[in-house]
């Protein structure tokens, strides 16, 4: 038992106490994150606010994201990554406390901008972090570790958020209190992450010029197709991916439980899925992996938008979820590697496109679903990742194959 115990330590790296750390404190704000996946929509909707109001909250906080990702560059430079990771979870903890406790549109808005702040720090420190952290040997294996253990804790989140409001007296009360917990559970989070120990040299820039070198990333093409590509992906799932929530209840008369449910199906489902990542990239490597896995999801798109049955949209939803979400990790190491140097810059950069078109598509989808219907946004959705899955076949294979061609 002791030597599978250490061989599973060598296989991942965790032989670093940082990041045995770093999960806890992450498995904490991950639940925290799976929460509000599932209750905020529904709170802003039992609090008598409609689909636009809960779409202009979702852009708020996505718009936040996108903006605060290029400073937390910065400051993860500056800090240091496991400090601007503790700061993340104070926003996260008072911005969840801030929605629970108000009806006030602009106190929803400011808590949105909060919980933004912090997607935003996550964002941009966990690959610089898990990059910090490892060996070139061990990385692919720990991010898709830390992939699958995020998945865990957001399954937690979503299948407790679910059922915890029944506890109280009324829908609304439960929707709060249980917002309320997570965000506590959010601020208990800072406490493993005093004790990481501080890494230097990695993201810091000692030449004394900007960090984010935007001339440089822009320059390079690979990096500027990453850009394009994680835009219009982006773009796409913010047509749906933050509205599932109603388009479940409204729809389908969906209850909160059934919700959590459903999407904790989908989370376990996804953590085993990144287990396997590994092996599906040693046996396709990184392009393909992204290309077949992406392709493979768009079916279950369709399904979802055409089904009228819960039990069917939620076994679509799953799958789609799973295979969409398998990418995350192989996509995480190929940018760093991509990157090189300038991997903080390009890290925030990306982050910052990718959850700013989001925060545009959010607004298209909630508009789209009370002018039209619920299903329209799914289609536009399954053409954006069908033409940016075969841009990104064509853009990277051919320079991965020569990359993995071995030299005369």
């Amino acid at each position: 038992m002791n030597f599978l115990a250490q061989g599973i330590k060598k296989h991942y790296g965790l032989e670093n106490r940082s990041i045995l750390l770093f999960f806890l404190a992450s498995f904490l704000v991950q639940a925290a994150m799976g929460s509000i996946g599932v209750l905020l929509n529904l709170y802003i909707l039992e609090l008598g606010f409609s689909e636009d109001f809960a779409g202009t909250v979702m852009s708020a906080k996505l718009f936040t994201t996108g903006l605060v990702c290029i400073p937390a560059g910065l400051i993860c430079s500056r800090w240091g990554v496991g400090r601007v990771l503790a700061a993340g979870s104070a926003a996260l903890g008072l911005g969840i406390l801030t929605v629970s406790l108000t009806a006030s549109p602009g106190l929803l808005l400011a808590g949105a901008v909060l919980i933004g702040s912090a997607m935003a720090i996550k964002a941009v420190s966990v690959p610089l972090f898990l990059v910090e952290n490892s060996s070139p040997r061990t990385r692919q294996n720990l991010f898709s570790l830390n992939f699958a253990l995020m998945m865990f804790a957001n399954m937690a989140g979503t299948a407790l958020s679910g059922y915890l409001p029944v506890f109280w007296e009324n829908a609304r009360a439960g929707l709060a209190g249980t917002l309320g917990l997570y965000g506590i559970l959010a601020l208990i989070s800072i406490l493993p992450l005093a004790f990481i120990a501080p890494q230097r040299g990695s993201t810091s820039n000692p030449g004394g010029q900007g960090l984010l070198d935007l001339k440089i990333i822009l320059k390079d093409k690979n990096l500027r197709r990453l850009l394009v590509s994680h835009s219009l992906i982006g773009f796409g799932a913010g047509l749906i991916v933050p509205l599932f929530n109603i388009f479940m209840s409204n729809k389908l008369g969906a209850s909160s439980a059934q919700i959590g449910v459903i999407m904790s199906v989908a989370q376990i489902a996804t953590a085993l899925g990144g287990l396997l990542v590994p092996l599906v990239v040693g046996r396709l490597g990184q392009v393909a992996t992204v290309v077949v896995l992406r392709l493979a999801s768009i079916p279950f798109l369709i399904m979802i938008a055409n089904l009228t049955n819960i039990y069917g949209v939620g076994a679509a939803y799953f799958l789609r979820t799973t295979l969409m979400n398998m990418t995350n990790p192989v996509e995480s190491n190929l940018t760093m590697e991509l990157a090189g140097s300038n991997r903080v810059g390009m890290s925030s950069l990306l982050s910052s496109m990718n959850t700013i078109t989001r925060a545009i598509s959010v607004l298209a989808g909630g508009w789209i679903m009370v002018k039209y219907s619920y299903g329209v946004p799914y289609y536009f959705t399954c053409a954006l990742y069908g033409i940016t899955t075969l841009l990104f076949w064509a853009w990277f294979r051919p320079e991965r194959q020569r990359e993995n061609q071995p030299s005369e």
